[in-house]
């Protein structure tokens, strides 16, 4: 990146002359840096500023100012800066050092209460500190206080106290500023009973990888020169924990090492060591909650392997490390959907969050290691799941009053593979105090027999609906119904559970009906003949092993899904189609 007048590198021996600290002490420190192999250290106590009088320059729509900014230790105070123009104050911008290691600060100028453009002539940094009397050290590197705006930054958690000035790249940030509306409270014996088991049946624990593996793994640490200092921090070669560093390629690499490491730790104590320096070394990095990295929505290797291996570390880690851990994972996982405020929850729930990220917040809920945080975070997962069948309006994800399913924005069967997902874990929850309610799961049973409505019968799992419903995958798993024959028998028993029944009785009939056998002893229900389902719009009439499907035309909803590369010829979806599957 070209170096400008407004960029600090602090590679030399002396401190700029341009950066005077009114409390405190500067220095040049080449224990932690984030570029090069210096940075400046301001260590000082209670209330303090720090100038810097910069060549002057134009703020405006286009540029932004980016430090990376390290904190030894989770001190909750406020960085607080702000940029003048001669003597006058024209933007005002507060950091929170809610972490431990590095992160960036990195705001474009029209990221504030104002967006008018303006003549920076210095900045100003006051630290203000939640303990008055405690000493602080805080380090910088690579200050560029003029820079084109990146459009590959995330916004991350250390924003969290001027959220609501940021319009992009803040999907995480949104969620992480959702309030813990549950209290804490001290859960019944039940209550902690009850999270044991789901604690149990979602414990987490690396799987071992190859000895190539192990061998890669432990060089790769090796070659990062970690070094661990008196007060527990770590240093070693920098990560480039940058938005266009942190691929999931990338992350994937750093993700399979820790779990092959973490496996192995458990075993041996030598390993044990090399994998707590290198997570830590990642934490401090800025691989940690807040990180320069989303996972794509349409990435599902990713959605599925990177969580999971990460929360599959917890057991090798130490009792700090589980909590930056399980931070981490939050950040990744969608998990502040959970804390959704009640103005807003209809309208974001989404049916690839339930498909891709659902066992992760159980987990995430139920590893917490303090009892009562874990039962509350247990009792707001639970509403998760509740909310989440919930009929939404228009073109909203997911369940509709006639039982149909919708994902971008239209009736869309094929998306509806998130129902396996939301059908393990209603099974997983149903024999606790965090089990779904009975509403809630007579909305999810119709749904599931909804979708077997309108596809062909079969003794097993093969069975298909119309591609009219298939969005861009009209052919194939496209056309194919993701809900196995073993997961509704689970369901059933789960259901009666749920209900307070032996079994789910209406659900059963559906069975014995959809798989033609007298399985359970209730009559089958037979769904021969015509159905409707007025929000597709859709009918469709079955006889025997044939579905006739009738889709209407319609200016409500989406009637193709057409991408650059498939379905080109899906126009024909949407203009009204008699199908016979």
């Amino acid at each position: 990146m070209p170096i400008s007048a407004q960029t600090y590198l602090f590679e030399t021996e002396s401190v700029p002359a341009e950066w005077t600290a009114s409390q405190g002490s500067l220095s040049v420190s080449s224990i932690y840096f984030k570029e090069g192999t210096r940075s400046l250290s301001w260590t000082t106590s209670g209330k303090s500023t720090l100038q810097i009088t910069t060549p002057s320059f134009t703020a405006s729509s286009g540029n932004s100012a980016f430090l990376n900014i390290y904190t030894p230790e989770i001190s909750n105070d406020t960085l607080t800066v702000e940029f003048f123009a001669q003597s006058v104050v024209r933007r005002t911008a507060n950091f929170l050092l809610n972490y431990k290691g590095w992160r960036e600060f990195n705001r474009a100028y029209n990221e504030y209460v104002s967006n008018v453009s303006f003549t920076v002539t210095s900045v100003r940094m006051t630290l203000k500190p939640t303990n008055a009397t405690a000493t602080r050290t805080l380090y910088f590197d690579e200050v560029r206080l003029n820079q084109t705006t990146p459009s590959t930054r995330i916004i991350g958690s250390q924003w969290i106290l001027d959220h609501q000035f940021f319009t992009s790249n803040n999907d995480q940030l949104k969620l992480f500023a959702n309030p813990t509306d549950l209290p804490l409270t001290t859960p019944t014996s039940k209550e902690i009973a009850d999270l044991q088991l789901v604690k149990a049946a979602y414990q987490p624990m690396p799987t071992a990888g190859t000895f190539a593996n192990l061998v890669s793994a432990k060089n790769y640490v090796s070659a990062l020169n970690i070094n661990r200092q008196q007060d527990g921090t770590v240093s070693g070669v920098v990560i480039n924990t940058s938005a266009t560093a942190l691929t999931s390629s990338v992350v994937t690499d750093h993700v399979v090492r820790l779990e092959v490491l973490a496996a192995e730790g458990l075993k041996d104590e030598a390993t044990l060591i090399i994998f707590r320096n290198y997570l830590d070394h990642l934490l401090q990095q800025g691989f940690a909650e807040g990180a320069n990295f989303i996972i794509k929505s349409n990435d599902y290797t990713a959605s599925r392997n990177i969580p999971s291996r990460i929360l599959n570390i917890l057991p090798a880690c130490t009792s700090e490390q589980r909590a930056e851990v399980l931070k981490l994972a939050r950040w990744l996982s969608y998990y502040g959907m959970v804390y959704e405020p009640e103005s807003t929850y209809l309208a974001n729930l989404n049916s690839d969050v339930i498909y891709l990220y659902l066992p992760y917040m159980i987990t995430i809920a139920s590893q917490e290691e303090d009892e009562a945080r874990a039962v509350r975070e247990l009792k707001a997962v639970q509403r998760f799941m509740n909310r989440n069948t919930e009929y939404t309006p228009g073109g909203n994800d997911i369940l509709k009053p006639d039982g149909t399913g919708f994902h971008h924005g239209t009736h869309y069967n094929n998306y509806m593979y998130s129902y396996q997902t939301w059908a393990e874990a209603i099974i997983a929850l149903a024999g606790t105090s965090y089990k779904l309610s009975a509403d809630a799961y007579q909305r999810f049973r119709k749904a599931v027999i909804t979708k077997y409505s309108m596809a062909t019968k079969d003794l097993n799992n093969t069975r298909h609906t119309s591609n009219t419903f298939s969005g861009r995958n009209p052919f194939g798993p496209g056309i194919q119904v993701f809900f196995s024959r073993a997961l509704m028998e689970q369901l059933i028993v789960a259901g009666g559970t749920i209900l307070g029944t032996s079994i789910d009785s209406e659900l059963a009939a559906a069975y014995n009906f959809f798989f033609d056998t007298d399985k359970y002893a209730v009559s089958p229900i037979n769904y021969d003949g015509f159905h409707q389902f007025n929000y597709s719009p859709a009918a469709i009439y079955r006889r025997g092993n044939w579905v006739a499907t009738m889709r209407s035309p319609t200016t409500k909803f989406w009637g193709a899904e057409i991408y650059s590369g498939e379905n080109r010829f899906g126009r024909y979806q949407s203009h009204g189609t008699l199908d016979i599957t």
